[in-house]
């Protein structure tokens, strides 16, 4: 998709990955939409990164469909704002990566 993670790597979280939003996109405009339009649940950023930033939680339970399912549906809500992404890139990433992921 070509989004920034907040975070670098060697700083990364176990619970909650956050990203940039693309440029002209706020995120919190994002995050509504998710909600209200598809369904899916993110958290938009706080204080100086309000309209910026969004995150993925990923605590708890869950599974590659639900990964596949909240990045697909960031990538259509981006495409519906107006970003430049390309489409089906982020669903096809994830599914590599759980396929090179040991149990």
């Amino acid at each position: 998709m070509g989004l920034e993670l907040f975070s670098p790597d060697d700083d990364s979280s176990a619970v909650v990955t956050a990203a940039r939003a693309p440029d002209g996109i706020d995120s919190g405009e994002l995050v509504l939409l998710l909600r209200d339009r598809h369904g899916v649940t993110l958290a938009p950023g706080q204080g100086e990164l309000k309209g910026k930033i969004f995150r993925i939680g990923h605590i708890g339970y869950y599974d590659v469909f639900d990964i596949t399912t909240a990045l697909a549906a960031v990538e259509l809500a981006l495409i519906e704002l107006g970003a430049d992404v390309e489409r089906g890139v982020a669903v096809t990433r994830a599914l590599e990566a759980f396929e090179h992921t040991p149990v």
